[in-house]
């Protein structure tokens, strides 16, 4: 629809906000988009009509790219203003997909960030641009991090490689709480189906997966494992005081038992 929209109107014109960001291919998640987003490259003023939001022209040459022939705005761009538009927890979706595509450094965000300072939510694109993080490997993690901001738990490193007693890595972890030896692992079940490996056995995913989780625990590590239904609204504060029950039990399994003059 956006392509679309591009094609008929003059260069005056970009995709920006989540369109741009699907434009890019962006992970997204529970976004608006039956309206198409548009900025002015012009500097004429901005406006809302037949399905197409027109914003006020607040950008640079710096901030547009060419998609496949269409102007849009730049990735880490057009997932900070889906931020604004949708709050903290869609942002992170965005925006972390946004940095591990680019690579962008932290200084590089905190520039772009420090340019939405004017703008509506501005709080909300700061606290975003703080917890996006281009570790993250799907829109799961993302909202697991968010999730655990939202609920007060401690803030896991995403992305570890866990080894075992004599230094073998035995996997990678989506988070890992390093102190308390307890890991969390998102379950969106995609490697279980259609992005499986290994069509011909099914099976066979969920037997390296057993495989790999016991080789964590032996390696003396709690594991804690959520799925989508888990990050529901109504289940979030469930799913965090499960997770925390669990890294309590992993303290006094593997780390209290180490120094028991503590």
């Amino acid at each position: 629809m956006t392509r679309s929209v591009l094609a008929r109107v003059d260069d005056g014109a970009g995709a920006s906000h989540q369109s741009a960001a699907a434009l890019h291919g962006l992970d997204l998640w529970d976004v608006d988009l039956s309206e198409v987003h548009l900025t002015r490259l012009d500097g004429r003023t901005g406006r809302h009509r037949a399905g197409v939001v027109w914003h006020e022209p607040t950008i640079t040459v710096e901030d547009v790219t060419d998609v496949d022939g269409y102007l849009c705005t730049t990735p880490v761009r057009a997932a900070l203003e889906t931020t604004s538009l949708h709050g903290v927890e869609h942002g992170v979706v965005a925006l972390s997909n946004a940095l591990r595509r680019t690579g962008m450094g932290a200084a590089e965000v905190d520039a772009h960030v420090a340019r939405f300072r004017s703008w509506a939510n501005a709080d909300v694109v700061r606290r975003t641009a703080q917890l996006a993080d281009g570790r993250f490997e799907s829109v799961g993690e993302s909202r697991s991090f968010v999730m655990f901001w939202r609920h007060g738990v401690d803030l896991p490193e995403p992305q570890v490689v866990i080894v075992d007693l004599s230094g073998r890595a035995v996997g990678r972890v989506d988070f890992q709480w390093t102190l308390d030896r307890h890991v969390g692992e998102f379950d969106g079940l995609v490697k279980y189906g259609r992005l499986n490996p290994d069509p011909t056995d099914p099976g066979q995913a969920l037997v390296q997966e057993k495989i790999r989780e016991d080789l964590v625990r032996d390696a003396r590590n709690g594991v804690s494992r959520w799925g989508w239904v888990d990050l529901s609204p109504a289940r979030q504060a469930s799913t965090c005081a499960r997770i925390e029950a669990a890294r309590a039990r992993s303290r006094r399994l593997y780390v209290d038992v180490a120094r028991p003059w503590g």
